[in-house]
């Protein structure tokens, strides 16, 4: 039944997320697109919560190629509207878990999309020009006399790479209902890039998903002493001489080759 798989209180929560990530996140938003659901939002619930109870069927994912820098594009996509509130209403329901599990990181050496810890609250991550300023800021601050070397790296097209069966296995012990990770599979699988691999990039339910993909490369660096920051892809290691930063540079791609990342 759906209210066993995802309250109503979680599909009005996800809603208002899926409202607070336009213009700010998503590539593409059709401007009127609230005022088609809004004046009969009932009954738009309860069209989902049928769909929830007769088996849901996400939509495909549709790709949205954003410009980026040096003439390249960023692989965008546009959801469903209903495929993306079911999205953040499975997420919405592991957020507790999901924030505990990642709270050691945010703000320390994980700086984007940080987690608020506000379970029923829209605002659900900090982002924008503040949380980018804590990123350079803190970057700075590890600048101190004794560091005489920063390896800056990114992934390579890290969103359309990440390995839905890995991700799978850290997001397990996060439901407490697996018929709810069972069916966020079931929506990423249809939306892959390539057989299994990919999320949606242009969503902060992805942004969420990436954090938690990345969330060991941060454990591994911390384990094997280095010193980092990362901003989504971004990474900064601070080094004492050059032969720590070639040792970094060599343990960073060993840890991301576990993931299926390249940088």
């Amino acid at each position: 039944m759906p209210s066993a798989l995802l309250s109503r209180k979680s599909l009005e929560l996800a809603w208002k997320r899926v409202k607070l990530d336009r213009p700010r996140r998503c590539f593409v938003s059709h401007p009127y697109v609230f005022d088609w659901i809004d004046p009969d939002l009932e009954g738009w619930f309860r069209t989902i919560e049928n769909e929830l109870e007769q088996g849901y069927a996400p939509q495909d994912c549709l790709p949205c190629n954003r410009p980026k820098g040096n003439w390249m594009v960023r692989p965008g996509a546009i959801l469903d509207l209903k495929d993306e509130t079911v999205l953040n209403a499975i997420l919405g329901s592991c957020y507790a878990r999901t924030f505990d599990a990642l709270r050691w990181s945010q703000g320390v050496c994980d700086l984007a999309y940080q987690l608020t810890g506000k379970n029923d609250e829209p605002e659900w991550i900090r982002s924008g020009f503040l949380v980018w300023r804590e990123w350079r800021e803190k970057s700075l601050s590890k600048l101190s006399p004794s560091i005489k070397f920063v390896l800056a790296t990114d992934i390579a097209g890290f969103y359309e790479n990440i390995d839905l069966n890995k991700l799978q296995s850290e997001l397990g012990p996060l439901f407490s209902e697996p018929k709810q990770l069972h069916l966020l599979m079931k929506l990423l699988n249809r939306w892959a890039y390539a057989s299994g691999k990919g999320i949606p990039q242009g969503y902060s339910a992805s942004d969420i998903l990436a954090k938690i993909y990345l969330s060991p490369v941060d454990q591994g660096l911390r384990n094997l002493g280095f010193v980092h920051l990362r901003y989504v892809d971004d990474i900064r290691i601070f080094c004492l001489d050059e032969r720590q930063a070639k040792k970094a540079l060599l343990q960073l791609t060993e840890l991301l080759r576990y993931r299926g990342l390249v940088i």
